[in-house]
């Protein structure tokens, strides 16, 4: 197999996968919900006129190109397969991706016997059948199959009828919830990095803008957070077990639920380019798709790059609009002077601030809605507010004091 050197990013949010894929030598083009303007700046790119539907028709575009998938492409297998006849495909296939998507092997592969020990599945139901103690104190949630970014998960007060099809219920774990990123080789997978995701309760305390939100939204990630020894060698090792299982090379990221008994909950598996990736690239030096790629293609096994950078902390956050706008020249202008964390890195514990996803001029936007991302970079500070469980989350900003004086200014 050769190395591809066009790129096409089909997703929600292709930005930051696109600029990685920039990064790593490739011609990129894009096809994305919202065609931001730094996207437009690095890369030839359509806005999905119908998503998903509209995906293999407008990738015809680009015939040439490869094809690797960033948000939301991983709940339609389908569109993924359609994609197969013409395109090659960067990650894993439309049957790896229904594999690792399937609920029933997230439980299956978390009650594995060997893992008992550090390892849970959330008790699950996929039928209103009366199962779920309502009463007894426990949290539930609906939870969509076809969810992401945490968009379509809600509290779920009583046994209301649903189509198992598209909708599960399952207990609610308090914690925090981890993202962790493997590169998996066969018999040799390792963990690239750790992320915690934020929330917008924890980002917008005391601010209207959070009720008009769903809680369990994405809101952005910070990291790297740092794992014991051992819980590092079980989790590549039980990775391994399943990346063998469904024959796949290359990255996933798992999302795990911290549990007050100190185990880790499964909660998903997510076989595409994540938000929380940039994070591990900002951090580290290491081009993620280049990973990818060296992971997927045997005839490309140049060595992992040294991480050159110093140890590093970095944060990535989604403002929301307080009030109704459109955006101007000026604040648009501003944001893409302040974009390029890749070029311009810190050198001190006060770091480097910018922006990401940044929107066209003219662009309106509407009271609850994300504007932009914000992002900081900065020397590694403190070890302890990464890895200590009982951290105050709600002093997230806090401890990035530039990012929030850089938000002040834009006046969002």
């Amino acid at each position: 197999m050769t190395k591809p050197t066009k790129i096409l990013i089909i997703g929600a949010s292709a930005r930051a996968a696109a600029q990685a894929s920039r990064r790593a030598g490739l011609e990129v083009a894009a096809l994305d919900l919202f065609v931001d303007r730094d996207l437009r700046s690095i890369a030839e790119c359509e806005t999905i006129r119908e998503y998903p539907a509209s995906i293999v028709e407008q990738a015809k575009h680009w015939p040439n190109h490869a094809v690797m998938f960033c948000g939301g492409m991983e709940n339609f297998p389908d569109v993924v397969a359609e994609l197969e006849k013409k395109h090659e495909i960067i990650g894993p296939n439309a049957s790896q991706i229904t594999s690792l998507r399937r609920l029933r092997n997230w439980q299956s592969w978390a009650t594995n016997p060997g893992c008992d020990d550090w390892l849970r599945f959330p008790e699950t139901h996929t039928e209103a059948n009366g199962e779920c103690d309502f009463n007894g104190g426990k949290i539930w949630l609906m939870k969509s199959h076809r969810g992401a970014g945490g968009m379509q998960v809600r509290r779920c007060h009583s046994s209301e009828s649903f189509e198992a099809s598209h909708s599960y219920i399952q207990r609610f774990v308090p914690g925090r919830v981890l993202g962790i990123v493997f590169r998996c080789f066969p018999q040799n997978t390792t963990i690239l990095g750790v992320t915690r995701n934020l929330t917008p309760g924890e980002l917008l305390q005391g601010k209207s803008t959070a009720s008009e939100l769903p809680p369990f939204l994405y809101a952005g990630s910070v990291g790297p957070l740092h794992l014991q020894t051992e819980r590092e060698t079980n989790l590549s090792e039980w990775i391994d077990s399943i990346s063998v299982s469904v024959n796949y090379r290359g990255l996933l990221q798992a999302d795990f639920v911290e549990g007050a008994d100190g185990r880790l909950y499964l909660l998903e598996i997510n076989p595409r380019w994540t938000a929380g990736m940039e994070i591990i690239e900002m951090c580290s030096g290491i081009n993620l798709v280049h990973e990818q790629l060296r992971a997927q293609f045997q005839a490309f096994q140049e060595a992992l790059p040294s991480e050159s950078n110093p140890k590093r902390d970095a944060i990535k956050l989604i403002v929301y609009a307080a009030q109704k706008q459109i955006v101007c020249q000026q604040t648009s202008d501003a944001m893409m002077f302040h974009s390029s964390w890749h070029t311009d890195q810190s050198d001190d514990e006060i770091g480097i601030t910018g922006w990401a996803d940044i929107p066209n001029v003219g662009t309106e936007i509407n009271v609850g809605t994300p504007v932009a991302t914000a992002w900081g970079l900065r020397l590694h500070r403190n070890e302890a507010n990464l890895t200590e469980g009982d951290e105050n989350e709600r002093s997230i900003l806090a401890e990035w004091p530039a990012l929030s004086t850089m938000i002040e200014k834009i006046k969002l």
